[in-house]
């Protein structure tokens, strides 16, 4: 539960087990090599146990099988597909390539949420400052103007009074809302909702669209590159992504083809 593996390493490692089984190197004696080359504990606790069930005679595929929350289901199916068919190293190519992509959408990904972050952290650093800091000690004087003041500043002075009041509460009701939402996204429905509404947010909705559909696009392109039928690949693909509403599409979609009816 504790173990885990960057895109890179996974990259790393599709690469060079896709190069020494190019060379002729048997798997187990690739595995072997790679866990002594490995960096990380993880990789290496992880290709240590591949090792030994590899030399009990499992595939690599089902070797790999106990690691789907390290690796992914692509990986494994990109995997099992290349040792069904032989063409083990090329597929492996083909996943690093895919997983060199992944990891550049996702750093295009965060260097958009970048600016939107550091302007909502210094909003929040600017807001905190004036009610608890600046306000306490500016606003008595206005309390004693024996003049009626507007309503956006009576608004203010009772809302700064109850900040400083009630400071602690605050935060812990802020944790208590974090927690309880946190618990009802555990909830498939309610988290299928949540992803509903990411959609239909201006801007934010775009992103989340672009990257479901690249993720979609190419992760399907790799499956049937490598030979898999078009039902295992819709199949597989939509528990590849991270949008509830995406995945039951493609689900329906799945059920769809298998009843006789095209992709488009």
């Amino acid at each position: 539960s504790f173990l885990s593996v960057s895109i890179q390493e996974q990259i790393l490692f599709a690469r060079h087990l896709s190069l020494m089984a190019k060379a002729g190197m048997s798997i187990l004696d690739s595995v072997n090599l790679l866990r002594e080359q490995a960096r990380s504990r993880s990789m290496k606790v992880i290709l240590g146990e591949v090792g030994k069930a590899i030399s009990n005679g499992q595939f690599l595929s089902v070797a790999l099988e106990p690691y789907k929350r390290v690796f992914g289901e692509l990986f494994i199916n990109i995997v099992r597909i290349g040792e069904n068919s032989g063409t083990l190293s090329e597929n492996l190519i083909y996943l690093a390539e895919e997983l060199t992509k992944k990891r550049q959408l996702r750093s295009k990904v965060v260097g958009a949420m970048v600016y939107p972050a550091i302007i909502m952290v210094g909003v929040v650093g600017v807001v905190s400052f004036l009610v608890f800091f600046l306000f306490p000690k500016i606003l008595p004087v206005f309390e004693t103007l024996n003049v009626k003041l507007p309503l956006s500043t009576r608004i203010l002075i009772g809302f700064a009074d109850f900040a400083t009041e009630y400071t602690i509460s605050i935060i812990l009701a802020a944790l208590a809302l974090g927690v309880v939402f946190w618990a009802i996204l555990r909830i498939r429905k309610a988290r299928w909702w949540f992803h509903r509404f990411l959609l239909a947010v201006p801007v934010l909705g775009g992103m989340v669209r672009s990257v479901n559909m690249a993720s979609f696009c190419r992760t399907l392109a790799i499956l049937l590159r490598s030979g898999s039928k078009i039902i295992e690949s819709i199949g597989t693909t939509s528990n590849t992504l991270e949008n509830l509403v995406y995945r039951d599409a493609l689900v329906t979609a799945g059920e769809s083809i298998r009843k006789g009816g095209q992709l488009s």
